[in-house]
């Protein structure tokens, strides 16, 4: 039996210097709920900026926490990677080398791999 792949966004917002993160499913999304953060008072704030709409990949790292797509993660011995979408693997991890590692490839190899962040919040761990 195959099993349904999960379809659910992560929306990143941005203003001045605060961020704000939250997860809605394809469903939350069709009914409108995606919507910035409110303010202090309650009303929602316009001035929120969406920085990234980031796609699930169905896949968990060693910890059981979800990957999203450009989430970075730490596998253990190649080290820092950008998660990706591949059409041939479902889920790719880029090097800073810009090799291409696909998912299958690298939980054979590794021995556990962890979401240390992500390219929109944390652009110092891509450099």
């Amino acid at each position: 039996i195959c099993k349904m792949r999960e379809i659910k966004f992560e929306f990143i917002w941005k203003h001045e210097q605060s961020i704000a993160k939250a997860r809605y499913t394809l469903s939350d999304i069709q009914k409108g709920c995606a919507i910035p953060p409110r303010s202090k008072c309650g009303s929602i704030s316009k001035q929120w900026e969406v920085v990234a709409m980031r796609q699930f990949t169905n896949a968990y790292d060693t910890n059981n926490n979800p990957m999203y797509v450009d989430d970075i993660v730490m596998l253990d011995g190649a080290g820092e990677c950008c998660v990706k979408i591949c059409p041939h693997y479902g889920v790719t991890f880029i090097g800073k080398d810009g090799s291409e590692n696909a998912m299958i490839d690298c939980i054979a190899e590794q021995d556990s791999f962890y979401v240390i962040g992500n390219i929109h919040e944390n652009k110092e761990l891509i450099k």
